[in-house]
């Protein structure tokens, strides 16, 4: 029964999927963040030692040996350099100030130090920043003609294009998620379209089944090993369910016409003896509980198989030469086969078993009683016995009618018969290879099959040592 409040399978490979791009996204934008905030800051510091190498080079070139200081351009680099947030005084080496930023105009540097400080520490204020000073030896001509004080905003300093290039990175982070999401939306569905369409008809055949659509099969390419692995086994199930079912007739009919014949008989005859036309004579009456004994016999079978399916089926296991064994059973059947002239020979070794004697004498019996019943007249059968380390083999070959591949799928169900026409020739049930099997599963052993039409049949059984 479905819960109307579940998802579906497409919806959630969907939402999986964007679940997974908005993580990624938000891993990145966290990794991008720090490390592009880290390597900016010192891409700043190299920046502004550049800057100060700069000035220092330029103020170098103002200065020569007899010509004394070249002072207005020394101003203008001066100034220049305060539009980019950067004080500088120069003193010579007799003491002297040459030019001094905070001299040339007081009230615009003190303007300037402070909105570069405000600004620096609104957007940063863990960071604990101000304005610092670096001196530099001015050199011409290998001389020193004195010291060049630079003071600039540390420990790095953001200019206004950095700060926009900065919001242009954080306004692509932000869209980021959007464009994932939609992304993720869009990947998601195309997936999970493509991965759920075959299970989903796979789900739809499988209700049809459940509806007693047995035997069809659906081809469905779900391009994975998983999704076609199930689309074969709902297929192997649709085929199985259609060959139970057809059993499950044929069961209903077989049990039908086994419980119709003894019935029918005994009916019959006590009906004849009421009338008058029979006498109540002892082998009237012994007709009638030979067909009381056929039913006794089939109801004692059912039970019997009845009790193996619910696993009641309790072993007395000892040791015991299945050879000897096998011999043994042979015997109760050496009449039956000289009456047939059907030839009957054992071969083998001595194997020495540990299972339950009288039920593994059923699976014996019950093997030789088949190989008689289904070869003709002249015909042979043999019975070996053999074993290694792990198992103890019993194999009955018969020169019989054979059985076709399509038929060895069934031999073991209950009441199947490869030949409805002979049921009353050969007699049985169509329940002795059936109590076979469930004997031999019960030791945690195998029974096999190899057969050809009008070549006869091998049934060889698989005890563990």
């Amino acid at each position: 029964m479905r819960d109307g409040t579940q998802i579906s399978l497409r919806a959630r490979l969907t939402l999986y999927f964007v679940l997974v791009g908005m993580l990624t996204i938000a891993i990145l934008s966290v990794v991008i963040n720090v490390f592009f905030d880290r390597q900016f800051r010192q891409y700043a510091i190299r920046e502004q030692e550049k800057q100060n190498r700069e000035i220092l080079t330029l103020v170098e070139k103002q200065v020569s040996p007899g010509s004394g200081w070249n002072l207005s351009t020394i101003r203008d680099i001066g100034t220049n350099a305060l539009d980019k947030g950067i004080l500088f005084k120069v003193t010579s080496t007799d003491g002297s100030v040459i030019w001094d930023s905070m001299e040339y105009d007081f009230h615009l540097c003190s303007l300037m130090q402070a909105e570069v400080t405000k600004v620096m520490s609104s957007r940063y204020p863990g960071v604990q920043g101000g304005f610092i000073k670096t001196d530099y030896p001015i050199l011409s001509g290998g001389r020193d003609e004195g010291i060049l004080e630079i003071s600039y905003y540390g420990p790095f300093f953001f200019s206004e294009s950095d700060f926009r290039f900065i919001e242009t990175i954080n306004r692509l982070l932000i869209w980021a998620p959007a464009a994932t999401l939609a992304a993720s939306v869009l990947a998601g569905y195309s997936v999970s379209r493509t991965f759920t369409a075959p299970i989903m008809a796979a789900s739809r055949f499988a209700d049809r089944i459940s509806h007693g659509d047995f035997g069809s099969t659906i081809s469905v390419k779900g391009g994975s090993r998983e999704v076609d692995n199930l689309v074969s086994s709902i297929n192997s199930l649709s085929e199985n369910l259609a060959s139970q079912e057809s059993l499950r007739k044929r069961l209903t009919a077989d049990v039908a016409h086994e419980l119709r014949t003894p019935l029918a008989t005994l009916q019959s005859h006590v009906e004849a003896i009421i009338d008058g036309v029979y006498e109540a004579t002892t082998d009237n009456l012994r007709s009638c509980h030979e067909e009381i004994c056929r039913l006794g016999k089939l109801v004692a079978s059912l039970e019997l198989l009845a009790g193996y399916d619910h696993d009641v089926l309790k072993l007395e296991k000892t040791r015991f030469d299945l050879q000897e064994e096998v011999t043994k059973c042979a015997d109760l059947f050496r009449n039956d086969f000289t009456k047939k002239e059907i030839s009957l020979a054992l071969a083998g070794r001595p194997v020495t078993v540990y299972a339950d004697k009288d039920k593994l004498r059923q699976v014996i019996v019950n093997l030789i009683s088949n190989a008689l019943k289904y070869t003709q007249d002249g015909g042979s059968v043999e019975l070996s016995v053999d074993g290694n380390s792990t198992n103890s083999f019993i194999r009955v070959k018969d020169s019989g009618c054979g059985i076709s591949a399509e038929d060895q799928r069934f031999v073991f169900e209950r009441f199947y018969r490869t030949d409805n026409s002979r049921n009353r020739e050969t007699g049985g049930a169509g329940i002795g290879l059936s109590i076979v099997k469930e004997i031999v599963r019960a030791h945690g052993g195998t029974i096999s099959l190899e057969s050809e039409p009008g070549r006869g049949s091998v049934f060889t059984v698989a005890i563990p040592a």
